[in-house]
Formats: structure tokens, sequence, C-alpha cells
């Protein structure tokens, strides 16, 4: 029996149809299987109720004083010792760093030293003065003989002003020796800073 082209395509469109439609029955009965062996979902439940919660927030920040200050020193030199740390209390009078006093001392032992040769030449000058005004005594009685000329007399009595201006200069030459000696004493009591005295305390910050 012999079919026409326009049959055999109907009869293969036919097939394939059958076959699409068996197998979605076969999709659908594994699914219905997989539907009865899934266990349920567990699902939870709370009760709901109305109250107040309270709100927190966190933040980030820092201190910062009423009133700062700069820490520096009034003196330089090598840095031998730190005692506080960054963001330590200090109390009033408590010491924060100190400065190798070696250089300082150094000064005041040479300021003692100056003090102690100006106080000699002030010795030496009275010592002068004391003697030259003996002569000047002793001309005086021997102008009045005739023993001694006025020449003598005159340079006696210049020698007395000189030996007086020489005093005034060796007695100045002690105060400037003992200002010396102070300002090298205040400069090796500099180097050790303590807390800022015009607070009883206060924070450290680098």
């Amino acid at each position: 029996m012999l079919l026409s082209n326009n049959m055999k395509a109907h009869y293969i469109l036919i097939a394939a149809l059958c076959g699409l439609a068996g197998c979605r029955e076969d999709n659908g009965a594994a699914d219905a299987v997989n539907r009865r062996e899934m266990p349920p979902l567990k699902v939870s439940v709370i009760n709901m109720e109305q109250r107040t919660v309270e709100l927190k927030s966190s933040w980030f920040g820092h201190l910062r004083g009423v009133e700062q200050a700069d820490i520096r020193p009034q003196v330089s030199g090598t840095l031998m010792r730190q005692v506080y740390w960054d963001g330590s209390v200090c109390d009033k009078g408590e010491l924060l760093f100190e400065i190798d006093p070696a250089t300082y001392q150094a000064a005041v032992d040479r300021e003692e030293a100056n003090l102690a040769t100006a106080r000699a030449v002030k010795l030496q000058a009275e010592a002068s003065l004391d003697r030259v005004q003996k002569d000047l005594d002793r001309y005086d009685k021997l102008i009045r003989t005739g023993a001694i000329s006025v020449k003598n007399l005159t340079d006696a009595q210049q020698n007395l002003k000189e030996m007086q201006a020489a005093l005034e200069q060796a007695e100045a030459g002690i105060k400037q020796a003992e200002a010396s000696l102070e300002n090298a004493r205040i400069n090796l009591a500099r180097r050790s800073l303590p807390c800022l005295p015009s607070t009883p305390s206060g924070w450290i910050f680098p």
C-alpha cells in the first residue's frame, strides 16, 4: 500500500504528539511521588505583643580639655628619661621628663670658678688700695717736711684713684659672675620639666 507524502507527514506528527503526552504523564507521576516523600517544612511562630524598646547607638570620639597648653622644655639637650606616657594623668609638680644634665652642670661649675676668680680679684684690689692709701698718708706727712717732692704726692693720689676704680670693677665682676652662676643654675633646674603648675592635674597627649 502506497502512502502519499502528505499522509506520511500526518502520521509522523500524530506519533510525536503521542510521545510528548506520555512524557508529561511520566513527569507528573514522578512529581507526585516526590511530593509524597518530602517532609513538611518547620515553621516558627511567635505571638505579637506591644512593648517599648530602648534604642542604643555607638559612637567614636576623643576627650579634649577645656584648657590646653603645649609642653616644651626651656632648654635643649638629649632626652635622658621620660616618666609619663601618652594619655596619662599628671599631678601638679610631677616630673614629666628629664634632659641630660652634663652640659648644664659643667656650666654651673664654670660659673662657680669665675665667681671665685672675681672674688680673688676683689681681694687683690682691696689690698692694693690699702697699700696705696698708706703710701698716701705717709707722703702727706713727708711733704710737710720737704722730704719728698710734690710729684710723689700727686702720683700717690693718682694711684689711689686707680685702685678705687679697680676695686669697683672687681665688685662689678663679682655681681656679673653671681648673675651668670644663677642663670646656669636655673638652666640646670630647667632640664627637669614638671607638670604644669597652673592646674592641679591634667591629661597628657602627644
